[in-house]
């Protein structure tokens, strides 16, 4: 009995291949999600009636009704298939142009369905296929395939079935391809045997996956090169390639699994021997994190999430400079000059204070005050050692703003912060205050990149340190949160006590070179009701965009159990990983 593989019988390379294992169970899940319950509720369907009408209008030019006559047959195709299903895309011969093709199982990996179904294509398919096309499908033989071809999006899409699935192809050789390989019972260059499930196979197996998709960046990089035909154009685009180390990227890979109550996802782009450019500066400069037990004591039991990454800028700015002169080296004295008029014009030598910069473990973490806030207190932890430097810098930075570094007395602790006169804030963030006519003739894009810059500055002339005890600092731009986070440093209340989320925050940082968990979750839900519940001027607001706030549900009918998260970012000379977790919430 054939019995048709997507791994085993499609051909490698493709540039993309995606699949999941139980297309019945990947809608099942994604249905579960928040994301999924708000989209079936049907008062969020009646509130977001006027917003759909909007995108859609918007959309009218890019999704043609040929597009949509497509997309009409492949869901079809797609609402039989409760088994697995995969979808192939390769390089065509014509210029910018590709093949693909979809592979459904419609027999739900049963022997018996599988026999039943042979190589003809149901009845019922056949007449949702029409209709979904707005055309008869007209019958057509692919080698010794028997096969449908219906019109769509301006190409004939080939349609067919064999080993239990249902083939549908823009490609009637690929078509032909994979019938063969079928009937073969296997091929020698499938994508289960290639080099990118090789590459890629030992970075991403986690429990219960759902759906996989990897593309192959060396693939995708020489077909967007040849598609460009002017040899100048292709020359530009290979040195800027080579520049920013992107040449060095050679797959990608996106795994999504769900076990029990808990959801991965997993990210991993593999890296070539020797890459180098901008990403390889970037490489140099990110470290694996130390074991969170060093921080525990000095980080609150009840904290709403902790993120933190180990840099060292001062080696990432070294291989930068070395990697433009030698790339480029007509720059060099363009450099020269650039770091020269720095130093005069700021007094911030680039060799002595941002070469020197030395590796620093940043913490942040964020707390609800017992009084409670709008906002959480945000707070930044590192080593006192390892900050001073930068501090220095910032001292620097702060000086030429007309800001002086001061302190006062907080509980016995000195807060030192930076004092700015008193017209500065209004200097800055003045001119761009929406009652004020100052820059009315801006564009808004440009007036908002203002604000911002100008914000930062702003919050930058708020930063502020207090001693936390044993060699640690606090920093944050909040001096209140400083006050209240240094009165509160006792061992018995803090994270150091909790044994079973240092396990957790130890799981997580382990190997990392940036990480961070929330614990508690509810933030989507919090942002949800409190735009909902704001009343005054916020449904005017929400109406002007297009959606009815009288129609949505009230949050607490789509909160389960409080859950927290994780997102986890590791470095090594073969690839990049990002890996982010959603469990329930542990029992400390």
């Amino acid at each position: 009995m054939l019995r048709f593989s997507p791994d085993e019988h499609l051909p490698s390379p493709a540039l993309l291949f995606a699949s999941s294992s139980s297309v019945d169970e990947l809608r099942a899940r994604c249905a579960g999600t928040l994301a999924g319950r708000l989209a079936a509720h049907p008062g969020c369907w009646r509130a977001l009636e006027g917003l759909r009408a909007r995108l859609e209008e918007a959309a009218r030019d890019l999704w043609t009704p040929a597009g949509a006559r497509l997309a009409g047959v492949l869901g079809r195709i797609l609402e039989r298939a409760g088994g697995g299903a995969a979808v192939a895309v390769y390089r065509a011969p014509q210029p910018h142009l590709v093949h693909w093709i979809l592979a459904a199982d419609l027999s739900r990996g049963s022997p018996e369905e599988t026999r039943a179904l042979g190589e003809g294509i149901p009845e019922a398919l056949k007449e949702e296929i029409g209709e979904a096309a707005g055309s008869e499908a007209e019958p057509r033989q692919v080698g010794d395939l028997a096969a449908l071809a219906v019109a769509a999006a301006g190409r004939e899409l080939l349609i067919a079935c064999i080993g239990g699935h249902c083939l549908a192809s823009t490609s009637s050789d690929l078509l032909a391809d994979a019938a063969a390989a079928c009937r073969r019972g296997s091929r020698r260059d499938s994508i289960a045997g290639g080099r990118l499930r090789a590459e890629l196979q030992d970075h991403l197996a986690i429990g219960g996956e759902s759906l996989r998709a990897e593309i192959d960046l060396r693939e995708l990089q020489a077909a967007l090169t040849a598609w460009m035909g002017d040899a100048a154009e292709e020359k530009r685009a290979q040195s800027l390639l080579r520049f920013t180390g992107l040449n060095g990227l050679s797959s990608m890979a996106v795994v999504l699994g769900f076990r029990g109550e808990e959801a991965e996802l997993r990210i991993r782009v593999g890296l070539q021997a020797g890459t180098g450019g901008l990403l390889e500066a970037v490489q140099a400069g990110l470290l694996g994190l130390e074991d969170p037990e060093a921080f525990a004591p000095r980080v609150p039991r009840d904290a709403l999430d902790i993120a933190a990454v180990r840099v060292a800028p001062g080696r990432m700015l070294r291989r930068l400079d070395a990697h433009l002169r030698q790339t480029a080296p007509e720059v060099g004295g363009g450099l020269d000059l650039l770091y020269r008029w720095l130093e005069e014009s700021t007094g911030v030598s680039v060799a002595d204070d941002l070469w020197t910069l030395d590796d620093i473990t940043a913490l942040r973490y964020r707390r609800t005050p017992e009084g409670g806030a709008l906002f959480p207190d945000a707070l930044w932890l590192a080593r006192s050692d390892e900050l001073a430097p930068y501090w220095n810098l910032a001292v620097k930075l702060a000086a030429l703003l007309g800001a002086e570094r001061t302190s006062i007395d907080a509980g016995g602790r000195a807060l030192e912060y930076f004092d700015a006169p008193a017209g500065l804030a209004s200097s800055l963030l003045g001119p761009l205050l929406p009652w004020n006519s100052a820059g009315a003739d801006e564009e808004s894009g440009s007036r908002l990149g203002t604000f911002a810059a100008r914000w930062s500055i702003a919050a930058f002339l708020s930063l502020g340190r207090i001693d936390a005890d044993g060699g640690w600092t606090l920093v944050s731009t909040s001096p209140m949160a400083l006050r209240r986070a240094a009165a509160q440093l006792d061992a018995s209340q803090s994270l150091a006590g909790d044994a079973v989320r240092l396990d957790r925050l130890r799981e997580v940082f382990s190997g990392s070179t940036a990480a961070a968990a929330t614990f508690g979750g509810g933030s989507a839900l919090w942002w949800y009701n409190s735009i909902l519940g704001a009343g005054g001027a916020a449904p005017t607001l929400l109406r002007s965009c297009g959606i009815e706030p009288v129609h949505l549900p009230p949050a607490e009918i789509f909160a389960g159990g409080r859950a927290e998260a994780s997102i986890e970012l590791r470095i090594d000379p073969r690839g990049i990983d990002l890996r982010c977790r959603r469990f329930p919430a542990l029992r400390s």
